[in-house]
């Protein structure tokens, strides 16, 4: 009801108005250094928060079984890093197996118990061989995880005849997850114990992010599957959490040139992110920023819009057309 109040407040002020103030406001912006506008907006600010121990994730794992997806790099690499030190056991999943090797490895001697499976998520084949090596080998799994995910960032107008863009993007960051979750879940539910943690994007949560149309809508698709899941599970002990991840310095942003001199979290930082999913199993784990940003969204929209507009404007692309692809995308 207060969030409906203040956007007819909003929507009262005459046209010619906010006009004028956007006018205003783009003449002040264009003075300001062009990465005020390019991050998302996880990116700009810390995230100050409790670090979990390695004696809390235990505690709250218990002896149950993990999988994570996109355990060779970034957030996924420290998350195993984690388990390990959390005496946990873990199933690693990613695309490299001699890197996946390496990382089990790393787990074992940390003091947990692992085991992988090398898997390209956006195969289905692959998804759901994955998930019969789970049940057969291991009986299942208590914990899910799903990390792995695939960026891209292009303009609509770049996009047209790259349909195969959005549809990777979606076999990737969806319906692999989606796969691995229709798998494991009905052991978690004839168990009556299970947690399922997708790792999203505060982009998702604030709502307007050009450039990352592909990437979003991916995401998006993910936490709209979970929300309309968890509440049939619910009864049955299966938790779901949405991690809305702000800006990690990790491989995937690499290719934005610009990315890399703005604030962002560590690896360590977004582990610590999933790790916090882990031990108090909330629904949703965000950050001031990211809810301020959805708030934001919810009551004004049609401004917010406006405002990415003018920094989608103001900062041009980073890459020219030639070799774009291999600058603007990366796998998680």
């Amino acid at each position: 009801m207060l969030i409906e109040q203040a956007r007819a407040a909003m929507e009262l002020v005459p046209a010619t108005t906010r006009r004028r103030a956007l006018r205003t406001l783009e003449s002040a912006a264009r003075k300001l250094p062009s990465g005020a506008f390019t991050a998302p907006m996880g990116g700009r600010l810390p995230v100050v928060r409790p670090k979990i121990s390695p004696a809390r994730l235990a505690d709250a794992l218990d002896g149950r079984r993990v999988v994570l997806t996109g355990a060779t790099s970034g957030i996924g690499l420290e998350t195993a890093r984690a388990l390990g030190q959390a005496q946990a056991d873990v199933v690693l999943i990613a695309r490299n197996g001699e890197r996946l090797e390496e990382v089990c490895d790393e787990v074992i001697a940390n003091g947990g118990r692992a085991d992988f499976v090398t898997a390209d998520l956006s195969d289905a084949d692959d998804a759901d061989a994955a998930v019969e090596h789970i049940r057969e080998r291991h009986g299942g799994a208590d914990v899910l995880i799903n990390n792995a995910g695939h960026s891209i960032r292009r303009p609509l107008d770049r996009s047209y005849d790259r349909a195969h863009d959005f549809e990777r993007t979606m076999a990737l960051n969806y319906f692999g997850p989606v796969r691995l979750i229709l798998g494991l879940l009905p052991g978690m539910r004839e168990r009556a114990e299970g947690h399922i943690v997708n790792v999203s994007t505060m982009g998702v949560e604030v709502g307007a992010e050009p450039r990352f149309a592909a990437y979003l809508a991916s995401k998006a698709a993910l936490d709209a599957f979970s929300a309309s899941a968890a509440p049939e599970t619910a009864h049955d002990g299966v938790s779901w959490t949405t991690v809305f991840m702000p800006l990690v310095s990790t491989p995937m942003i690499k290719p934005t040139a610009i990315y890399r001199r703005l604030p962002a979290l560590t690896p360590e930082g977004g582990s610590q992110l999933v790790q916090e999913a882990l031990v108090d199993r909330p629904r949703v784990v965000s950050t001031p920023v990211g809810r301020l940003g959805g708030l934001l969204y919810q009551l004004t929209p049609g401004m917010l819009d406006m405002l990415f507009n003018l920094g989608f404007r103001l900062v041009p692309d980073d890459a020219p057309r030639n070799g774009a692809r291999k600058r603007e995308e990366a796998p998680a």
